[in-house]
C-alpha cells in the first residue's frame, strides 16, 4: 500500500475514533490466539478498518506485532502508536486461511505449536533476565576492590 492510501485510512481511523465508531479489540494476557485472529478477522471483513490495543502482559513485543497482525490477518497497519495498532483490510474480501474454524486435528497441531512457541518465548525471556542479572553484577563492585582512593575513612 502506497503511503498517500495509508494516510488515507488513518484519516478514516481517526474521524471514526473520534466519533467512537472505529471497532477497538484488546489482546488479552493469552495473547494472540486463533480465536482472536478469528474475532479480528470478522471485524476487518465486515468493518476494514480495527483498532487493536496491546494489553498489560499480553506476551507480545510491540515492536513485531504490527507484523505479526498483518501477517496472520492479511491486513495493513496504517497507524501505531505506542500499544496502539490501526488495521485495514478492505471490506469484503474473503478470510484468511490462517484464522477459518479449525477442524480437531488443526486444533490439536495449532495447541502444539503454541506450547512450543510459548516455551520457546520462557526460554528467551530467562536467558534475557540472566542477561540482565550478570550486567548488573559486572557494574557493582565490592568493597575491597575499590581503589583506595574512594575507601571511606
Amino acid at each position: 500500500m502506497h503511503i498517500k492510501d495509508r494516510k488515507v485510512w488513518r484519516a478514516r481511523a481517526e474521524a471514526l475514533a473520534k466519533d467512537k465508531k472505529l471497532i477497538r479489540v484488546q489482546v488479552g494476557q493469552l495473547g494472540i490466539t486463533p480465536a482472536f485472529l478469528r474475532a479480528t478477522a470478522d471485524v476487518l471483513q465486515k468493518h476494514g478498518l480495527v483498532r487493536i490495543k496491546l494489553g498489560e502482559g499480553c506476551g507480545v513485543e510491540r515492536t513485531n506485532a504490527a507484523a505479526v497482525l498483518e501477517r496472520y490477518l492479511d491486513a495493513v497497519c496504517v497507524h501505531q502508536i505506542g500499544f496502539t495498532i490501526t488495521l485495514y483490510r478492505r471490506q469484503g474480501l474473503p478470510r484468511p486461511s490462517n484464522t477459518l474454524p479449525l477442524n480437531e486435528e488443526q486444533r490439536v497441531q495449532a495447541a502444539a505449536e503454541v506450547a512450543a512457541a510459548e516455551a520457546e518465548a520462557a526460554a528467551a525471556s530467562a536467558e534475557a533476565a540472566a542477561r540482565r542479572e550478570t550486567k548488573k553484577r559486572a557494574g557493582q563492585q565490592k568493597p575491597q576492590q575499590r581503589p583506595p582512593e574512594f575507601s571511606v575513612m
